[in-house]
């Protein structure tokens, strides 16, 4: 507050979508003090309880504008790790910058992605926390696997990997801990080896990352909704992972949970975001230009829906600078005059929703790619 009361602006950063502060004030007392200063009309706005200083700082800033500025560029995971987050979260809207080839030769000997276990544990009645033995089992079976083949162990002067074990539960962090202490590599390996719960990781990230929802038969309803349904307890679980997110958990039970820890177990069931392929793209000319996109280096998306799929672009194309573009491939179909108005109405459209639009002609692609990829590498 005192840096705040200095300042002619104040510029505040946070996500909506990760996890809250933790409020050393009760709602009780909070309101008892209110009452007590005659300041209960101030408990909206400004709580602090429940209303964060990003809170705070988003409510003024739609009063006065459109809204916050997102900063959309992302670049510390695998792109099938933060796509589910980018989807579900984010509208779709953040830009993968991510170093593929730097990530896969760190890493080197280990697939990168997303994958899950399929573990029916059992979770015992307790009336504080939950634990669930067979999940912890299952990960010091993955975290066995590593340390034989080395990739656990591995270290060098370029690169130290480490590897992150968290989950929604401190009885399960606590009860992981205990069981790694007793496997005999555990001394070599513990200084890179991170074990919590989701609270615990916020801010932090690990090359891979074991993730135990606990979310099982036995585990009781209110604590089995507060997993499912707390969106910013997920987001930071699944995405402390850079190059790989192993999950060890009941996905049928998880699914049966609802809310968003069952679209989670469904988008990993489904292919965690799979690779694109030649299915995406309409014609030849698309599947060469999306080649030629990859050449030049450019960030792309194809057919890319805005304005609830009234518009559908051949490419979004994102610049290294954050622009973003239209990027269609016309055929002969748009050599017609009536479908040259309807497009230049349309790219109108496009344009004022803050796009800009580029049109190639798909003989270009094909006949010119110099050309194509000289004026792909000027976009600013």
């Amino acid at each position: 507050l005192p840096l705040l009361f200095r300042a002619r602006r104040a510029l505040i950063i946070g996500d909506p979508h990760q996890l809250r502060h933790i409020s050393t004030i009760r709602k009780g007392r909070e309101i008892q003090l209110a009452k007590e200063h005659q300041a209960q009309g101030l408990l909206t706005d400004w709580s602090y309880s429940s209303r964060s200083i990003y809170d705070v700082a988003e409510a003024a800033i739609l009063k006065k504008t459109e809204g916050p500025i997102l900063l959309a560029e992302h670049y510390r995971s695998h792109h099938l790790i933060i796509e589910f987050s980018n989807r579900t979260f984010y509208g779709g809207e953040l830009v993968f910058r991510t170093k593929i080839q730097d990530m896969d030769n760190k890493l080197k000997g280990s697939k990168l992605g997303v994958f899950w276990y399929d573990v029916k544990g059992i979770v015992p009645k307790t009336t504080r926390s939950a634990w669930n033995d067979l999940e912890i089992t299952r990960a010091i079976k993955l975290l066995d696997k590593w340390r034989q083949s080395g990739f656990l162990s591995r270290s060098n002067s370029r690169s130290n990997l480490r590897f992150g074990f968290v989950t929604p539960f401190l009885f399960q962090e606590l009860r992981m801990k205990k069981a790694l202490r007793q496997k005999p590599w555990w001394n070599e390996v513990k200084e890179r080896v991170l074990i919590g719960t989701a609270y615990k990781f916020q801010g932090d990230e690990c090359d891979v990352m074991i993730f135990s929802p606990v979310v099982a038969k036995g585990l009781r309803k209110r604590l089995c909704k507060w997993v499912a349904n707390t969106d910013q307890l997920l987001n930071v679980a699944i995405t402390r992972a850079r190059g790989a997110l192993h999950v060890v958990g009941d996905i049928e039970a998880c699914m049966d949970a609802g809310g968003y820890l069952a679209k989670f177990a469904k988008y990993v069931y489904q292919g965690g975001g799979k690779e694109p392929t030649s299915d995406l793209f309409e014609s030849p000319a698309e599947q060469r230009m999306a080649e030629l996109l990859e050449e030049v280096g450019l960030w792309f998306k194809p057919q890319y829906e805005v304005e609830e799929g009234r518009y559908r672009f051949d490419f979004l194309v994102v610049s290294p600078f954050g622009i973003r573009y239209d990027v269609e491939v016309d055929g002969r179909e748009h050599w017609a005059s009536d479908r040259i108005l309807a497009d230049e109405i349309r790219d109108e459209v496009v344009k004022s929703l803050g796009y800009r639009v580029i049109r190639v002609a798909a003989r270009d692609v094909f006949n010119s790619e110099d050309k194509v990829k000289s004026l792909l590498m000027r976009l600013d």
